[in-house]
């Protein structure tokens, strides 16, 4: 519920089974909820092919409102095997 307080370079880590993914915020917006383009491959382009990977999250905006929608948008940084772990460095914000 705090996804509006993610800035530029801040990480975003997502843990599987097997792997670490650092993905760091590039972009967010605030959209209305019909706006769908948002969750495309290549947000907010129809035509363009993916050439890196990407995680989008969504939330509603203001909280517990229906009316609009908050947007982060990050990128993948690094990957690291589960068993390695994440570098302390790694968890740094990025200016």
């Amino acid at each position: 519920n705090q996804i509006d307080k993610l800035k530029l370079g801040d990480v975003v880590l997502i843990e599987t089974r097997d792997y670490y993914f650092v993905y760091r915020v590039s972009a967010s917006e605030v959209v209305a909820p019909s706006k769908t383009s948002v969750l495309l491959p290549v947000p907010n382009d129809r035509q363009a092919a993916p050439t890196k990977a990407m995680l989008t999250m969504t939330s509603c905006h203001p909280e517990f409102s229906a009316r609009e929608r908050f947007v982060v948008y990050a990128v993948l940084d690094v990957k690291y095997p589960h068993a390695q772990g994440v570098p302390a460095s790694v968890l740094e914000v990025q200016g």
